[in-house]
């Protein structure tokens, strides 16, 4: 086989072993919280950061304050999120036989290299917010995550 072929077979791969930043990748589900979490996405030689989110599908409508903020580099913390999200929101929504809503909260191309993150639960801004929680993940990559706040 010639170096192009191989070339091209070894791209092939590589592009269909990298995981896409989609709902799939849930947060843990819950009946009673929105649920968070946090997610190294290898793009090429870079990583992208998406933040799956999962929530009850009878949840009322509340606006919560981004829970993450970069901590070597600020980043959200003004931004809120209206929940349920909206049946245009950027990514792929999927409603779950268990009840559960998931989706990307949001993402961030931030290369590959360890971060520290600040989680923060108290960020209710406005309606009847149901709890919110951080559930770890084995695909933070170099991600540590610090939890502040509520």
């Amino acid at each position: 086989m010639n170096r192009f072929k191989l070339s091209v077979i070894a791209s092939l791969a590589f592009l269909f072993s990298c995981d896409a930043p989609q709902a799939t990748q849930t947060a843990e589900a819950s009946r009673d919280a929105v649920v968070f979490s946090i997610r190294q996405v290898p793009e090429g030689d870079s990583c992208r950061t998406v933040f799956p989110v999962t929530y009850p599908a009878d949840v009322r409508p509340h606006e919560i304050a981004f829970p993450f903020e970069a901590v070597d580099n600020p980043w959200g913390r003004d931004r809120t999120l209206s929940i349920p999200f909206p049946p245009d929101h950027t990514h792929e929504i999927v409603r779950s036989a268990d009840g559960t809503v998931s989706t990307i909260a949001g993402t961030t191309a931030n290369g590959c290299a360890p971060r520290t993150w600040d989680f923060d639960a108290s960020g209710c801004v406005s309606g009847n917010c149901p709890p919110i929680r951080f559930v770890e993940s084995d695909q933070m990559g170099t991600i540590t995550m610090r939890r502040t706040g509520g």
